[in-house]
């Protein structure tokens, strides 16, 4: 379990640390914007629930500001009754075993 987390924890570390620099680095906000919508084009809707659930796990409160600006009332509404608990119940059962 151990060899695990810390194989997991490197490679989201290597996306926090390097790719995600790279891509504010590189990525215009319009850039940005066209790639969400050509992305989202094809999203299924029955990922929505998760996906959104995902994006605002975790998030520090300036991060929830900016995600209402883009993602609209509406989504954070539905994030906070609907999809939050259920995504953290699950979270908490997936990641049990992981410790610091």
């Amino acid at each position: 379990m151990t060899r695990t987390r810390d194989r997991l924890a490197a490679h989201l570390g290597h996306e926090e640390r390097d790719a995600l620099v790279l891509v504010q680095r590189f990525l215009t906000a319009e850039d940005w914007a066209r790639m969400d919508k050509q992305i989202g084009s094809d999203y299924p809707a029955r990922l929505i629930p998760f996906s959104l659930a995902w994006l605002m796990h975790g998030l520090p409160e300036h991060g929830r500001a900016a995600a209402a600006g883009f993602l609209g009332r509406p989504a954070l509404a539905l994030w906070s009754l609907a999809f939050r608990r259920p995504f953290e119940r699950k979270e908490r059962a997936a990641f049990r075993y992981v410790t610091g």
